[in-house]
């Protein structure tokens, strides 16, 4: 089997992708693999925030017997600190100082966890699934939330909805660049993980991976095209102004030691002749 598995990452709304994964031989544990996310414009502000005053204990909030919410960013997480169903909702069983031990020790994992993502985010691409099992999609949002993702690093992103007439379950489209939309027939609701489509899950990631390898590759194939167009009108248009460059000047290394420039579009020469030999940009990387 394919190992693509380690290039998807949950951002909910639940467990059930965490089982996914899971049951495909992917172990590593996330931030998000195990956490409840019903607010993403709180998740957008986590990410946006690095994540800075998650798990405080004067922010929790007892969601159900198990799980707590961190009001400021709207997560809910796991946690050992007893918990007891109470007229109308949940609250803490015992004092603060009671479970002040287990709540530091939460608070370490959920900080390691958070820094985790950080990194990972910042260093290496991933595909960030997201299924709303319990509100309308919200493709707008979505489109947020992968922007958010993008300003940090090489992000893209996954969403999961239901299948209906004009979609079947297993089918993924790409409705814009890093951005995905697949559909399932079901998701598990709380009886996770007997409940979990597993086969339409194992679909979905299989396309979702093989439409962004090829998206991958086909933007590489466009980058090499537009350099190589580059590298010719530098040549055309060193040879126009050869008396002007000076002796040393290489287009292909003035581009690698002036990225901007490259990005811009402009030539080597043009560049340097207008702008560079007067901003002193270097010749070579």
């Amino acid at each position: 089997m394919e190992n693509y598995w380690h290039n998807f990452q949950s951002l909910g709304d639940n467990c059930e992708f965490g089982f996914v994964q899971h049951r495909f031989g992917s172990y590593e544990t996330s931030l998000f693999r195990w956490a409840a996310i019903n607010d993403y414009e709180g998740l957008i502000s986590a990410i946006k925030n690095s994540f800075d005053g998650l798990y405080l204990e004067e922010n929790l909030h007892p969601r159900t017997a198990t799980l707590v919410t961190d009001k400021s960013y709207g997560i809910a997480f796991h946690t050992d600190m007893p918990i007891a169903e109470i007229e109308g909702g949940f609250d803490f069983a015992t004092s603060a100082a009671d479970r002040h031990d287990t709540y530091l020790s939460e608070y370490d994992k959920y900080r390691y966890l958070a820094e985790k993502f950080n990194i990972v985010i910042d260093s290496e691409p991933k595909i960030y699934v997201v299924k709303q099992e319990y509100s309308a999609p919200e493709i707008d949002l979505m489109r947020e939330l992968l922007k958010c993702l993008r300003e940090r690093g090489d992000a893209s992103l996954l969403y999961v909805m239901l299948s209906d007439q004009k979609h079947a379950p297993g089918e993924v489209n790409r409705i814009a660049r890093n951005f995905y939309v697949g559909y399932i027939d079901k998701f598990a609701g709380a009886s996770f993980p007997d409940s979990i489509s597993i086969s339409v899950w194992e679909d979905i990631c299989k396309k979702t991976w093989h439409l962004h390898s090829a998206s991958g590759k086909s933007h590489l194939r466009r980058l090499a095209e537009r350099f190589s167009l580059m590298r010719a009108a530098d040549d055309r248009a060193a040879k126009r102004n050869s008396s002007d460059l000076p002796p040393a000047f290489n287009a292909e290394h003035y581009l690698l030691a002036n990225p901007d420039v490259a990005a811009s579009g402009i030539s080597a020469s043009e560049h340097y002749l207008k702008f560079g030999r007067t901003e002193g940009r270097p010749l070579r990387p």
